[in-house]
């Protein structure tokens, strides 16, 4: 290995298990890794439980997986993979934390609302949309999902989840608005395939959709 090899060629040398390179990684990246997990909020001893459970996952790998850092493939910065990989560590601990969420879906929990053609239409489309709006949350990038639950169910800033990320906040925020903007004209969209919809049903449908996304959304994110 070069005195200065690039991201590519130290995170594949990482993979095989190059003890030099994965001393580089870390001499390099520590102290992100140590800046993302400082704005998430977790304890000290969570955070050392998460560091190492990265490093394992990264260098290693865990339950017959191979090491992660063998999926990076120099599309981007290796600082930014590694913030990734450490967020979503992150995310998943807090949610074991907090148990399984013990909920109805959302659209059947909302309180009765004063408009009584959005009554009519949840109570006829309810399970239909969990579904549909569970489907279009699912084809969102993984990055979309992660910066979702960091603003939705931690409560970050978004220049909070930019630092995690190492991006500027007008990225962060453009994630968050095209997730969104995804979410509702997919579920739209699916529905109007599952339920073969005529104009006028999937106008009011569309309505369900802006009213109930955030809610929806809420719900969503905080099951496991």
């Amino acid at each position: 290995m070069g005195d200065a090899p690039s991201d590519l060629d130290l995170a594949r040398a990482c993979a095989t298990g190059d003890a030099r390179a994965i001393a580089e990684v870390e001499k390099r990246y520590g102290s992100d890794v140590d800046r993302a997990l400082g704005r998430l909020r977790l304890d000290t001893a969570l955070k050392e439980e998460i560091k190492q459970q990265v490093r394992e996952k990264l260098f290693v790998g865990r339950d017959g997986k191979p090491p992660s850092i063998a999926s990076y493939e120099g599309k981007g910065p290796l600082g930014a993979f590694i913030r990734a990989v450490v967020v979503h560590a992150a995310l998943s601990a807090k949610r074991a934390q907090r148990g399984r969420f013990d909920g109805d879906s959302a659209i059947q929990a909302v309180p009765a609302m004063d408009d009584p053609e959005l009554e009519a239409i949840k109570a006829r489309y309810g399970a239909s949309f969990k579904q549909a709006f569970h489907d279009a949350f699912a084809e969102l990038s993984a990055r979309a999902r992660n910066a979702l639950r960091l603003v939705h169910v931690e409560g970050l800033a978004v220049e909070q989840v930019a630092v995690a990320y190492g991006v500027h906040r007008v990225s962060v925020s453009r994630w968050l608005g095209d997730a969104r903007n995804q979410l509702h004209l997919r579920t739209r969209e699916l529905l109007r395939q599952r339920l073969s919809l005529g104009a006028t049903e999937l106008a009011s449908v569309a309505r369900l959709c802006v009213s109930q996304i955030d809610l929806s959304l809420d719900r969503l994110l905080r099951e496991p």
